[in-house]
């Protein structure tokens, strides 16, 4: 009877001692370690040092390819005393590379599970760069884009405000483009100095490409690179140099703007590339234009006080280019927002703001962001039928001007069209997803259209992006007052107070009040505040109706008509005016503001 062959365990068992001998196993584990090293290392550098993509994926085909390569290598030849020899048939390792199977099993074993684990979260720490048509294509939208900020490599902080400038107006020429969905500023600029790659930043923002640059100023000289990225391959679509002289500002971005034109396939959708971008010269006076930069860095920030120093930079540029359109456009922004950052008194504002919106709308008549500040102050003044029809040419004009579509959602806000303020408010989120000022106003068409839950989600989120935005914890404090949450109220509305330069209040009066009498006592001192503190006439009489003062409160409503208080625009559609929808008096400053009282 002849004996029983080994099974198929025990061939696995002595092939897996036949690696261990032959040290396969450990040269197995110290090149998946190595090779997690060098993948590493060159996916978290080769964006930043602007490599071509094609050297990261040569290494990681290498890196699997040299895999088997390397396996048989080590099964035909060992490292001994005498340096790299053949094994020969039944030969056994000598010295210290004798066979110590029990510890050269552990060993094995162990260095090959580590060098596997380590090759694996490799390869899906960096997946996306591999097969990111499959993640992405669902997500990103087509003839989508990023202009990241532009870094600044001047060596002066102080010079930030012209490569952000280059920037902004980059992103505006692309805005004009219909058929192209372009991140608004704001978005863009929270990505400065980022480690993400573009592929990160496409799926933060869906977009499917994205442009990073720099700019260098020296004297009167450029140097300006630029690069455009697919986000779904990394891959470089183009990627262009300028040394030019100031003079070549306007053609530089011109020629940037109509280069991703062309680079995303405009002319596919009818779009000639070569007139998708209108070549644009603003002005001939440079340094009106450095001034005009320097004004809209300072009309970003929307402080009371940036706001006051962007007014008298683009009035400084107007007086030395009286033709200089863009300068009226940036002053007639400032304007028309200043109201709403400084209490809300605001005839003189939206007189100005018109006035210059009107003049820069002269110089050239298809500005649309001439036409939103036009369209914006014409809201305030509560001329409805002219106001929409000023957004409805902005917008044809600018169809991606993410700040005219919020302003325009503030509008139909106003006019009780909530659906529509929702679709506009969301269309001004998805071109700028993180800006607070947006996610605000997202929050109160919410709030108006009588979702608090969903507004206090987007307050939130504007505070996170800005701690220190007034406006957000105030009308965060509606929301909880709506919910019931009077003490979380009390405490964003001292949080808000605490934001002013000179507070309305002692800081931690108003918790002390609510401690003593609850909301009654809250109420009661708020709606004894004296008049002259930046508080809008709106939430004056909201405090007043909380104690049941309608004659008071109808007074306060007075007198913010009289004054033009620009948060008068949804004082037909704030639940908290109900109570008084049966007033004579309420329907008469309905009348006054050419609004119809909601039923």
């Amino acid at each position: 009877m002849s004996e029983k062959g080994p099974d198929l365990f025990d061939r696995l068992e002595m092939f897996w001692g036949e690696l261990v001998r032959r040290r396969v196993v450990h040269v197995a584990g110290v090149y998946a370690i190595v090779s997690w090293i060098a993948v590493y290392m060159v996916a978290t550098t080769y964006e930043k040092l602007f490599l071509p993509d094609a050297v990261f994926l040569t290494l990681v085909a290498l890196t699997f390819l040299g895999f088997p390569v390397v396996l048989v290598l080590a099964w035909y030849f060992r490292l001994g005393r005498g340096g790299v020899r053949f094994r020969r048939a039944g030969a056994v390792d000598d010295g210290a590379y004798g066979d110590r199977r029990a510890s050269g099993n552990a060993a094995g074993a162990g260095l090959l599970v580590f060098g596997l684990l380590l090759a694996t979260g490799s390869f899906l720490a960096v997946a996306d760069r591999l097969i990111p048509e499959e993640r992405a294509a669902v997500t990103l939208e087509e003839g989508s884009v990023a202009v990241l900020p532009f870094a600044n490599l001047s060596g002066e902080e102080a010079n930030r405000y012209f490569s952000d400038g280059m920037t902004e107006e980059v992103i505006a020429r692309l805005a004009r483009i219909s058929d192209l969905k372009v991140i608004s500023r704001t978005s863009a600029m929270r990505y400065r100095n980022t480690n993400l790659g573009p592929g990160e930043i496409g799926r933060e923002l869906g977009v499917a490409s994205i442009l990073e640059g720099s700019v260098q100023r020296d004297g009167e000289r450029l140097r300006i690179s630029a690069r455009l990225v697919d986000t779904r391959s990394t891959q470089t679509l183009w990627a262009e140099s300028y040394d030019r002289g100031m003079e070549d500002i306007f053609a530089i971005q011109t020629a940037l703007a109509d280069r991703i034109a062309t680079s995303l396939g405009l002319a596919l959708a009818g779009i000639e590339p070569a007139t998708a971008v209108e070549p644009d010269l603003p002005t001939g006076d440079l340094v009106a234009y450095d001034l005009y930069l320097r004004g809209r860095f300072f009309w970003n920030q929307r402080s009371p006080e940036a706001l006051v120093r962007s007014i008298e930079l683009f009035e400084e540029a107007i007086t030395r280019d009286p033709d200089f359109h863009m300068a009226y456009a940036g002053l007639a922004d400032s304007w028309v927002v200043m109201p709403y950052h400084t209490g809300g008194a605001a005839r003189e504002s939206l007189d100005r703001a018109l006035e210059a919106a009107e003049r820069a709308l002269v110089l050239r008549p298809e500005l649309g962001e001439a036409h939103a500040a036009r369209a914006f102050a014409l809201t305030g003044q509560w001329q409805w039928e002219a106001s929409e029809e000023e957004f409805r040419r902005a917008l044809e004009l600018s169809p991606g001007y993410a700040t005219g579509h919020e302003w325009h959602a503030v509008l139909l806000m106003a006019r009780g069209r909530t659906e529509e303020a929702l679709e506009a408010i969301r269309g001004a989120f998805a071109l700028d997803p993180l800006s607070r000022v947006i996610s605000y106003v997202y929050g109160l068409v919410l709030l108006i259209s009588g979702e608090p839950e969903e507004a206090l989600f987007h307050f939130d989120r504007a505070l996170e992006l800005d701690p220190t935005f007034p406006l957000a914890h105030l009308h965060r404090s509606w929301v909880l007052e709506e919910l019931g949450r009077d003490e979380e109220m009390v405490e964003a509305l001292e949080r808000w107070n605490a934001l002013f330069s000179e507070p309305p209040f002692a800081p931690g009066i108003l918790r002390q009040a609510y401690l003593g009498g609850g909301t009654d006592e809250t109420f009661e001192f708020l709606a004894g505040l004296p008049p002259g503190i930046p508080v809008s006439a709106l939430d004056r009489a909201r405090w007043s109706l909380r104690l049941g003062r309608t004659d008071e409160a109808l007074t306060w409503l007075e007198r913010g008509i009289e004054e033009r208080d620009v948060w008068f625009v949804i004082v037909n559609v704030s639940p908290a005016n109900d109570p008084l929808r049966g007033e004579q008096r309420f329907t008469d400053l309905l009348s006054a503001m050419n609004l119809e009282g909601r039923r």
